[in-house]
């Protein structure tokens, strides 16, 4: 048996290095709309994904920071990237380290001023919504999401290759 391990990341804002800065990120996930379909003679509704709707991501800063606020402008993307390092071990310890990446393109949608409160330190939760995901562990693609471009990548799949071809695009 072998165990896989990922602890800490790094975030870099327009390829900024956010070392330090950020307290932490959560990725949201990739939401899957359904529609309940109910039909004379079946007994059951039938549920079926419709679409897709992008990941909401939240970043939780303890400072102001120059960079991040010039990436605060609601009308303009910005590339966010997470940086981490997963280990995997067994019976006799270590055997490897991977990176794991993660690209986003993303939007704000919030500008967060903080909270303040005696001998406690300031949090932001700055949030943004990512339009494009790709997510790499070791090299290998596991998943890519491009909401402008109909594209839903899954371990190298191409998901919605026969949608875009059946509809033009």
């Amino acid at each position: 048996m072998q165990l896989d391990q990922l602890v800490n990341a790094n975030v870099y804002l327009n390829g900024a290095n956010l070392l330090g800065k950020a307290k932490s990120i959560d990725l949201g996930e990739v939401g899957i709309e359904t529609t309940d379909d109910a039909r004379l003679g079946v007994y059951s509704k039938i549920t079926t994904p419709v679409g897709l709707t992008p990941p909401e991501v939240t970043i939780t800063f303890t400072t102001f920071d120059a960079a991040v606020m010039a990436a605060c402008d609601p009308r303009k993307s910005v590339t966010l990237q997470v940086r981490a390092n997963q280990e995997r071990y067994s019976q006799g310890g270590l055997v490897e380290e991977v990176p794991v990446v993660v690209m986003l393109t993303v939007m704000p949608t919030s500008i967060p001023l903080g909270s303040f409160a005696a001998q406690e330190p300031v949090e932001r939760e700055q949030s943004f919504v990512a339009h494009y995901v790709k997510v790499t562990v070791g090299g290998t693609e596991h998943l890519e999401f491009d909401a402008f471009n109909n594209i839903w990548r899954r371990m190298g799949e191409d998901v919605f290759a026969n949608f875009r071809t059946n509809i033009g695009g």
